[in-house]
């Protein structure tokens, strides 16, 4: 079908999107799914808005439900050293934690 993208393309391109609510729908979303292969690019999203602590929160819950059973902690490892917010560098080290 022309033009088709598949959900998780939706999605994934949602994380890019100009209003926050888009995208925390998009983020929300992807946790959900469990989507390994979304993990970086919802990374590149909290580090675009880095103001936004709520969506890097969410970020850092999605990031701890899609790489549970996994051992590539580096998502979580690239926000606790890298996200200028205090409160998600804190999160994703404490995802790290209960991961590890």
């Amino acid at each position: 079908m022309l033009g088709y993208r598949d959900y998780q393309q939706k999605l994934l391109h949602a994380l890019e999107h100009p209003l926050a609510e888009v995208r925390m729908r998009a983020i929300i979303a992807l946790g959900l799914r469990g989507e390994r292969s979304a993990a970086e690019a919802l990374v590149d999203c909290a580090l675009r808005e880095p103001k936004d602590v709520v969506e890097g929160l969410e970020v850092v819950r999605s990031l701890d439900a899609i790489l549970a059973g996994t051992s590539d902690l580096a998502p979580l490892k690239r926000l606790a050293e890298t996200h200028p917010a205090h409160a998600v560098q804190v999160a994703a080290t404490r995802a790290l934690c209960g991961l590890g």
